[in-house]
């Protein structure tokens, strides 16, 4: 038997996501592109942005970030109503840059960055936060050679992950999600646990973004898709 507890995580909505298929973008060689990445959490009173260069076309790409050469003007997140939130460098990592606030349920999102003469935006409407229905208690015992069944209800989210992390695992280290649309269930499969272990399962809800960066399966077509940037090159 084994231990497994059920968290609502309630959000990935992504600003802008920008790491990932760069490679089919066609520069000339030489020249970079400005690249900012972003996820909104509501779990969580801080906010983290990275922005950084990519590796300009016919240079070897090597791992690691490439902070810009000169800090942003301006890096902003406006929501709707009105409130502004600017993120600062931290001063330990350059490309790195925090927001204090909380990102609230429904509510839209706008992205303004100006930096080396190049303005990026992009938009994001927060999810639906997500309720677990089944099972009915936040912790369980259940066999570990058994599937685990779970319910939710997710008002109009439309995308939803469910995954299986251990206890002291964070949220942002999982792995294998299962991707569901237009459905409120999912069945873990049992070699997701380990005997003896407490577990998390974590369902998600998501914007469209994110679901067609992460769940290519899900959506039938290609990994990498357009994202919600506009100025800059990116997913």
């Amino acid at each position: 038997m084994g231990l497994s507890r059920f968290r609502p995580a309630s959000l990935l909505a992504p600003l802008v996501m920008a790491a990932c298929g760069l490679s089919d973008v066609r520069l000339p060689s030489g020249e970079e592109q400005l690249v900012v990445q972003g996820v909104l959490n509501t779990q969580a009173a801080e906010q983290v942005l990275w922005i950084e260069r990519t590796t300009p076309a016919g240079e070897v790409i090597e791992f690691g970030l490439r902070p810009l050469l000169e800090p942003p003007s301006r890096v902003e997140v406006r929501a709707e109503g009105g409130d502004v939130f600017t993120f600062l460098a931290d001063t330990a990592d350059p490309a790195r840059f925090v927001a204090t606030f909380t990102p609230v349920h429904g509510r839209r999102y706008d992205l303004l960055v100006e930096a080396e003469g190049v303005v990026l935006r992009a938009t994001t409407v927060v999810p639906p936060g997500i309720t677990i229905v089944a099972p009915a208690a936040d912790t369980v015992s259940h066999p570990r050679d058994a599937d685990f069944p779970v319910a939710w209800a997710s008002g109009t989210s439309r995308h939803v992950a469910v995954y299986v992390t251990r206890d002291t695992i964070d949220v942002s280290r999982y792995v294998f999600p299962e991707w569901v649309r237009d459905d409120t269930t999912a069945v873990m499969r049992s070699f997701f646990f380990s005997p003896s272990m407490m577990h998390l399962v974590w369902v998600v809800a998501a914007d469209s973004v994110t679901a067609r960066l992460y769940a290519a399966p899900v959506d039938g077509g290609p990994r990498f898709h357009e994202g919600n940037v506009a100025g800059g090159a990116g997913l």
